[in-house]
Order: structure tokens, then C-alpha cells, then sequence
């Protein structure tokens, strides 16, 4: 006598597999709006980091603050008239609170890139 399958087996194992396709398949699709929103969560953490991490309290200087690292929120001409944010540190000259480009923050994972989310106009 051969040891085999049963048709009857097999059947069942295709009706499992096609009921476990069926519910995981909606969820191997992405989020667009889940994917961006955990993006600008782990950068607001990057720069609450940067901003531990470089501390610019200078006690003789009453506008110290003005230098601190922040997002800056833009949505205009210069960013295609699509909301962006920048990662920045006002320390170039005055204080303007608009980001320049050597402001702007390094991406930790890729140095040659600046750290932005968004069409910005920072190049």
C-alpha cells in the first residue's frame, strides 16, 4: 500500500491557504498617511534629540532660544504649495526663524542628504 494524500487532504490544505491569503492580503498594502505620520513622529524625536544633545543655554545671552534646533512647518511658492517641514538650527548671523541650507540638519542615515520632509525650498 503507497502512503499518499488523499484528495480530500489536499483540498483542505488549498482551502486554508486561500482563507489565510485572503485575510493577510489587505494588510501587506501600504498606508500613505500611516507612513508619513510615523515619519514626522521619528523626526519630531530627532529633533528633541539634536536639541538635548546640543544644548544652546547660554545664561549671558537673553536671546539664546532663538538659536535652538526646531521644524519649521511651510506651506507656500517655494514648496510647490505643498505643506513641508525642515529640521533646522538658527546659528548662521541673525536669527531669521526661516531655515538656510547649511542650517539644516544632516540625515543621520545618509550625511550627503539634508534632513526635510516634503517639496521645501531649502536645496
Amino acid at each position: 500500500m503507497k502512503k499518499a494524500f488523499t484528495m480530500l487532504e489536499l483540498i483542505m490544505v488549498i482551502v486554508v491557504i486561500g482563507i489565510l491569503a485572503a485575510v493577510m492580503l489587505p494588510r501587506v498594502g501600504s498606508d500613505k498617511l500611516a507612513e508619513a505620520a510615523t515619519q514626522v513622529v521619528a523626526h519630531i524625536r530627532y529633533t528633541q534629540h539634536l536639541a538635548m544633545v546640543d544644548d544652546r543655554f547660554d545664561a549671558d545671552d537673553a536671546n539664546w532660544y532663538q538659536n535652538r534646533w526646531q521644524m519649521f512647518f511651510s506651506n507656500g511658492d517655494d514648496t510647490l504649495n505643498q505643506w513641508s517641514y525642515t529640521i533646522f538650527s538658527d546659528t548662521l548671523g541673525s536669527s531669521t526663524g526661516n531655515p538656510d541650507p547649511a542650517e539644516v540638519a544632516l540625515n543621520p542615515l545618509n550625511n550627503g542628504k539634508r534632513l526635510t520632509g516634503g517639496a521645501n525650498g531649502v536645496a
